[in-house]
């Protein structure tokens, strides 16, 4: 049974910066049968930490590489993983927010940044390129479950 701050609903924070891919995944949402998805979206760091305050999601669906700050524009962005890694570091040192799954979402096959993520505190590492929607799905539920 699934631990939800609503009980037919799960909150979903989806941070990713690449609008087309964060919809084409939001859409796998839409085929589960078993609970209903509130889907929240956070294009940066800032506002992705901004709405896990205000939010408090059930989980959290993270990109390592992403802008500071999106509304600034990127021309002058440092788009490095250390923004995506920062996040998951402060979600989880906060005692409000330790308990949330956090599942990485990335292009970046690393193990030095594997390592760190889990190190960190993540519950999934997903390559962006290795996962298919109703796996990703899966992943997301299987780690509700654990929570």
């Amino acid at each position: 049974k699934l631990i939800m701050a609503n009980s037919n609903k799960i909150k979903l924070l989806f941070i990713e910066d690449e609008d087309l891919l964060r919809s084409l995944f939001s859409e796998v949402f839409l085929l589960d049968t078993d609970y209903k998805y509130e889907v929240i979206s956070a294009m940066d760091v800032k506002s992705g930490l901004e709405k896990i305050r205000q939010e408090t999601p059930d989980v959290v669906v993270l990109d390592l590489i992403l802008p500071y700050d999106k509304t600034v524009g990127s021309d002058r962005e440092d788009l490095s993983e250390k923004m995506g890694l920062a996040v998951l570091k402060q979600a989880k040192s906060d005692l409000r927010y330790k308990n949330i799954p956090i599942i990485v979402f990335s292009n970046l096959s690393d193990v030095e940044i594997r390592k760190q993520v889990f190190d960190a505190g993540a519950s999934e590492y997903l390559l962006k390129s290795e996962t298919a929607p109703e796996k990703f799905l899966q992943i997301i539920k299987g780690a509700l479950k654990k929570k």
